[in-house]
């Protein structure tokens, strides 16, 4: 049996959670009888029954799940990562990895670009990506670089014009 499990950002962290399309579409179908507030609890105890909340994030979780069913929904939603960048860099956390993810943000803070930065550690999540090797510069869902810290210039130009 397949586990159904989803990535959403708590805040600036990408975090795995079982069960969420399933609750959404369980949802869906007593949305009438419900207000919106009485959805968005009762979807976090549903989802708090089948995966970890830590102490003291109830309400960030409880964002994230009104926000992915609402979407579920159709219904049009703001963007979850406001309007920056999302940027991934993504191995093991070999030293060249560190040395990639510092260099990102220093280029980020430096040309004060927003941005969301992870570093993706998970062999599984990295593998989802399909870099030959690592580490690998992620931007906004599309692999830039694999292998190789590319120079400063190259990483600003990609920042700047993510579409090419």
């Amino acid at each position: 049996m397949a586990v159904d499990i989803q990535q959403i950002r708590i805040g600036s962290v990408r975090v795995g959670v079982v069960g969420l399309a399933e609750e959404c579409a369980r949802l869906a179908g007593e949305a009438g009888n419900l207000s919106d507030s009485e959805m968005r609890d009762l979807l976090l105890a549903r989802m708090a029954g089948r995966n970890y909340i830590p102490a003291g994030m109830q309400a960030e979780y409880a964002a994230a799940f009104w926000w992915e069913y609402r979407k579920y929904r159709g219904e049009a939603v703001p963007d979850e990562g406001g309007s920056g960048l999302v940027i991934e860099v993504l191995g093991p956390g070999c030293p060249r990895c560190e040395q990639l993810l510092e260099e990102v943000r220093y280029l980020l803070v430096r040309e004060g670009i927003g941005a969301g930065v992870e570093h993706v550690t998970d062999l599984q999540a990295i593998a989802a990506f399909g870099p030959l090797a690592t580490p690998a510069l992620v931007i906004d869902g599309r692999v830039k670089s694999t292998g190789r810290i590319p120079p400063p210039g190259q990483i600003l130009k990609w920042l700047r014009v993510t579409d090419d």
